[in-house]
């Protein structure tokens, strides 16, 4: 079973400290993510809304209706 696995009650049980330190606010934990990686000289990369022309040719999924 799944609940027994270690590196799963591990990792729950980090994300459970990290939301802790956040009050639960999970959006306020992921802004200052952010701001770290950009001021660590990281790129950020956003995701475009919809997928470019050419990444849809080239999809295994079908378009949606």
């Amino acid at each position: 079973m799944m609940d027994d696995n270690p590196i799963v009650m591990e990792v729950r049980k980090a994300r459970e400290q990290l939301l802790d330190a956040y009050q639960g606010d999970y959006r306020a934990m992921l802004r200052t993510l952010m701001k770290r990686q950009g001021e660590a000289g990281k790129t950020i990369v956003k995701a475009p809304s919809q997928p470019s022309e050419e990444n849809r040719k080239h999809s295994i999924y079908p378009p949606h209706a």
